[in-house]
């Protein structure tokens, strides 16, 4: 009788997947590609008269899209007050020809696809285009750029839906991008503005906030990140697997949270990361497995981490990184180790708060080189949460006692020769 059962359960098995077989191998079923059909509203009529190089003037109200633009060089312009809504069907603008220009417009009501990325504005394969100060609001994805050279995206407003932090689409998505600028915009309540195999991009002057990733690059080139101001991020900028970056001149604040921190860098190569300001975060920088091509390096040059719960972390720093001329104030660690041995980078007249010394030469270097060093029966070390209780007597008793009663040699994190004294 079992082996009755298990026959019929072969058999019945043996057709559903019969059936599924038939119905995949259907030469009527439609193939999917990476994007989809676009679904157009009312408004499509307007953008189907438009001539090459002309231009669309939308009056003050609500326009109802979604809408294709497949014309090279139009310019679709907006009078203040002038809405297109996507009414919750797939990307709101697509663009599909060259030299197009969007500006002034209120953008909202995408669909909810991630796997077609809907967007306020989506680009795809098109080259000098402009997106010139528009709001884009209630849309899953911000501004979805696939492939392109030369565009501009600047002085645009994006916030994605009203969803939990992980569930939001990308403020601005940059894939297979080159030589093109993202100036002066603002970002807020959305995932990540990402740059994802793309080369020669200047990110500048925009301002980013309640996010998760300010600006998450993978398996990108020659990025410029520059006067850009981002807070309350869980990651300010994070790189990974690339290479010739210009970090500089940003300000980062309360990169909070488990994974939270103002710059990091994973296998990267050739970092220069100068005059940019890491506060209040839990982690200032952290250097992971970089500098990672041989012979390549990371400069690290006139940097203020100041009241973050670490600021630089080195996962496995190595040869050809270098600090030097930073400024170290009010972090509860200056530097941390995540291995059992000393940083290969070179430090070097960077400013502690945390140095005891004397300048008797008055020429504004220490007389003695300032020297981080960690005992390996530390107690943050092996209990992180008792961080909470960081600056109370008692802590500070505990750590006066594993540095006296170590018996072990304490680990040399890194040794500045000519640490430069903290001005009054």
């Amino acid at each position: 009788m079992k082996q009755f059962r298990f026959l019929i359960i072969i058999i019945l098995s043996s057709w559903a997947l019969s059936g599924a077989c038939d119905d995949s191998m259907n030469p009527e079923r439609p193939s999917e590609g990476w994007h989809q059909e676009v679904k157009t509203g009312p408004l499509q009529k307007e953008i189907d008269k438009l001539l090459p190089n002309s231009t669309l003037k939308l009056i003050k109200g609500l326009h109802h899209g979604p809408i294709h633009i497949k014309t090279p060089g139009v310019k679709i312009e907006g009078v203040p007050g002038a809405v297109i809504t996507g009414d919750e069907i797939g990307s709101v603008i697509v663009i599909e020809a060259n030299g197009v220009t969007i500006k002034g417009l209120t953008i909202k009501g995408s669909g909810l696809s991630y796997t077609q990325a809907d967007s306020g504005i989506g680009l795809r394969s098109v080259n000098n285009t402009k997106l010139l100060g528009n709001t884009i609001e209630d849309c899953l994805f911000g501004i979805d750029v696939y492939s392109g050279d030369n565009n501009l995206i600047q002085d645009n407003v994006i916030s994605s839906k009203n969803l939990e932090i992980g569930l939001r689409g990308d403020a601005i998505r940059l894939w297979s991008v080159t030589n093109s600028k993202v100036l002066n915009n603002t970002w807020s309540h959305s995932r990540d503005v990402v740059s994802w195999y793309s080369q020669k991009i200047d990110f500048r002057g925009n301002k980013g906030s309640d996010s998760r990733y300010s600006i998450h690059s993978m398996y990108s080139k020659g990025l410029k990140i520059q006067d850009n101001v981002f807070k309350r991020n869980q990651v300010g900028i994070f790189l990974m697997y690339g290479t010739d970056f210009i970090i500089s001149n940003n300000y980062i604040e309360r990169a909070q949270g488990a994974t939270g921190m103002g710059i990091g860098l994973k296998e990267t190569s050739n970092i220069i990361a100068q005059n940019n300001t890491i506060n209040y975060s839990a982690v200032g920088v952290l250097v992971d497995n970089s500098p990672f091509n041989a012979g390549s390096r990371s400069w690290f040059y006139g940097n203020k981490f100041a009241f973050n719960g670490k600021g630089v972390v080195l996962s496995n720093d190595l040869v050809g990184g270098e600090f030097k001329k930073n400024s170290f104030v009010g972090n509860l660690q200056d530097v941390d180790t995540e291995h059992r041995r000393g940083s290969q980078s070179v430090w070097d007249k960077n400013t502690w708060d945390k140095y005891v010394g004397f300048d008797e030469d008055r020429n504004n270097v220490g007389d003695t080189p300032f020297v981080i060093r960690i005992y390996g029966d530390s107690l943050r070390k092996s209990n992180p949460k008792s961080s909470l209780f960081y600056g109370t007597p008692l802590f500070t008793l505990v750590g006066i006692i594993e540095e006296v009663a170590n018996l072990g040699e304490p680990i040399i994190v890194l040794t500045d020769k000519n640490p430069s004294i903290l001005k009054n």
